[in-house]
């Protein structure tokens, strides 16, 4: 179960952090890219929540807040080295690339 749970935050703070994204970002195109993003960890989230008793409420952590923050600062392009380092820590969380 510790796991499931895990992995349900992995895909609710990439839905946090997409849709953060999809707020600020001035290219409509890239913004819509974001928005469905953030609706796919939404759904895959949903899935892993069916997992979980109960489901516990979600709370961003301190380093998604933080980022958030930045993003609505600074905008998506300047932050985009701190987001790739985020989604690729994301992607190893779901086993996406492990051999």
């Amino acid at each position: 179960m510790e796991d499931a749970l895990e992995r349900w935050r992995s895909e609710k703070t990439a839905a946090y952090l997409s849709g953060t994204v999809a707020a600020y970002e001035p290219d409509p195109a890239k913004a819509h890219l974001f928005r469905e993003m953030a609706h796919a960890a939404e759904e895959q989230a949903a899935i892993l929540a069916k997992d979980l008793e109960p489901v516990p409420a979600f709370a961003p952590s301190l380093r998604s807040r933080v980022t958030a923050s930045l993003i609505r600062i600074f905008g998506p392009r300047a932050m985009k080295p701190v987001l790739s380092a985020l989604w690729r820590r994301h992607a190893q969380g779901r086993g996406v690339g492990r051999q």
